[in-house]
């Protein structure tokens, strides 16, 4: 089970690190952008400007964090799903095998069952 986990967490690590890589790039292209625009104003309409842009990345990078964050509560719901699921199945396989090793006793059970007299 713990493969399954580490393999599902490589996975995300390397989705990850690729997706932030592109969209570090692509905030450095929106801020050269802002930054070229903002020379061609002047006084408060470059700070407001500015100050408009700084907001936007703000927002950006907000939106990016809870998507990571939900991705990655996803991702431990599916492993605990997967984990349990895994021991239920163990459990049931374990059960059946030691009823399978003690036939006279299962017998025996069954029998009981059966008549409630013996």
């Amino acid at each position: 089970m713990k493969e399954i986990n580490d393999q599902i967490q490589e996975l995300l690590k390397k989705e990850k690190s690729s997706k932030i890589t592109n969209e570090y790039r692509k905030l450095i292209g929106f801020i050269d952008a802002a930054l070229s625009q903002a020379f061609s104003l002047s006084g408060d309409e470059r700070a407001q400007f500015l100050v408009k842009n700084m907001l936007n990345m703000r927002d950006f990078l907000s939106a990016e964090t809870i998507e990571e964050n939900f991705k990655e509560d996803i991702c431990n719901k599916v492993v605990s799903i997967i984990e349990n699921e895994t021991n239920k199945y163990e459990w049931i396989k374990k059960k059946e095998e030691q009823e399978s090793e003690d036939p006279d006793q299962q017998s025996l059970e069954s029998l009981l069952e059966i008549d409630p007299k013996t």
